[in-house]
């Protein structure tokens, strides 16, 4: 009898769960109606939910239950009216979520020094923009926000070169 119980989930863990699939319904939603989303349900071919739904009450528990009804929510109690199934395209929802996760993080002052080290590796460009370029492209940095600023603040770092002497050394 044992074996077929359910193993308890602590209240802490079901709290957090139910905080996550709240604001997971809540940013789809916000997704759905300000159209950089589709839902889609099928009757004689594939139709979109619009756009403008999702801000209505009726809306409500439509994400959680999965179904979709085109002719609205039942008023009355025997009252029958046909619910289809949602769908998200995966294509849809992989360009979305990859331009979300697109977004660079600042740049880390730890990683500075490992910053003039690359572009030290990259006296051999023609100029800065192209130092710059390169130094944003690369596997190491690609996922910080390397600005103007850090750019010119690694080539302040930078060891340079004995420069004209002064006119009293000879």
């Amino acid at each position: 009898m044992r074996a077929f119980s359910q193993p308890q989930i602590p209240r802490v863990w079901q709290d957090a769960f139910e905080k996550i699939a709240r604001q997971t319904v809540e940013r789809l939603r916000n997704l759905l109606h300000q159209g950089k989303l589709n839902a889609y349900y099928f009757y004689c071919g594939r139709h979109a939910v619009p756009c403008e739904f999702w801000a209505t009450a009726p809306a409500d528990g439509v994400l959680e239950s999965g179904c979709y009804s085109p002719s609205g929510p039942q008023t009355r109690t025997l009252e029958w009216r046909t619910n289809y199934p949602l769908f998200l395209l995966q294509s849809e929802l992989d360009r979305l979520l990859s331009g979300e996760t697109s977004k660079k993080r600042p740049f880390p002052q730890s990683k500075m020094q490992a910053l003039v080290a690359a572009l030290r590796k990259l006296d051999h460009l023609p100029n800065r923009k192209a130092q710059l370029k390169a130094l944003r492209e690369a596997p190491e940095f690609r996922e910080y926000k390397i600005t103007d600023g850090v750019f010119r603040e690694a080539a302040r770092n930078l060891p340079r070169e004995a420069g004209r002497k002064s006119r009293g050394e000879s």
